[in-house]
């Protein structure tokens, strides 16, 4: 309780900002408060190069086809609904037909009724492919051109948005828990719920990716900010 919270601990140690304003909003010790995020290991190490390659194959994409990825639970508050009526977005109004969002996550299947329903509500049937839980959830961010996070609240530390960008995946994401904080200067935030900015950062991404240059830059930059920032080992040190 937040009673105890200034009698028993040292330190009060939080993983995500979000998580500590809340606690210290609410009675518990403000000066015991120590934020220490997630630790990430490189995992991009242990891609199967093959894999990607047998993916196009087995689901006939071609080179030039834009692969988003969101790795979520079916929950409320990952907001689905806006990530897909984004994607409806630039498809009709905005002409952008070569791309496919790839689903994976707890509850994301293609037995669960209502995510079918709202798949097709937005007329994206051709559009997704939906990936069984796998433990070997590297190999799947190696297919990922651009992540996308539409979460509505809920979020700590996203660790979505940090394996995404160890492995060189940009990001676009709504401005929930530490997203910001996670993908800095180096992706897109835009306010959550925003039905009109989502699609257009997904767009400015996609126009980003035009150019191989600035694009491979961002990539690198993208890796180099999360071994810099929180590394597994950066994080292992704060806690000694």
């Amino acid at each position: 309780s937040s009673l105890l919270s200034k009698i028993i601990p040292s330190k009060i140690i939080y993983c995500s900002n979000v998580s500590l304003k809340y606690h210290e909003n609410i009675g518990f010790h403000n000066q015991k408060s120590v934020f220490i995020p997630n630790g990430f290991y490189d995992i991009s190490l242990n891609i199967n190069k093959d894999y990607k390659i047998k993916f196009l194959k087995k689901y006939s994409i071609s080179e030039d086809v834009i692969l988003f990825g969101n790795v979520s639970r079916w929950n409320i508050q990952k907001n689905h609904e806006l990530l897909f009526k984004s994607l409806n977005i630039i498809k009709y109004k905005n002409n952008i037909f070569q791309f496919k969002l790839i689903l994976i996550g707890n509850g994301i299947s293609k037995f669960n009724k209502k995510l079918i329903l709202l798949i097709k509500k937005y007329n994206l049937l051709d559009n997704i492919i939906i990936l069984k839980p796998t433990s070997n959830i590297h190999d799947v961010y190696s297919l990922f051109d651009i992540s996308l996070l539409s979460s509505s609240f809920g979020e700590g530390f996203s660790n979505f948005l940090s394996e995404s960008m160890i492995c060189g995946v940009p990001c676009v994401s709504t401005d929930i828990g530490d997203s910001s904080k996670i993908i800095s200067n180096y992706g897109i935030i835009v306010p959550s719920n925003r039905e009109v900015e989502f699609p257009k950062a997904i767009i400015k991404m996609i126009n980003i990716k035009k150019n191989m240059q600035k694009w491979n830059k961002l990539k690198k930059n993208n890796k180099d900010h999360i071994i810099k920032n929180f590394s597994f080992e950066l994080m292992l040190k704060k806690y000694c």
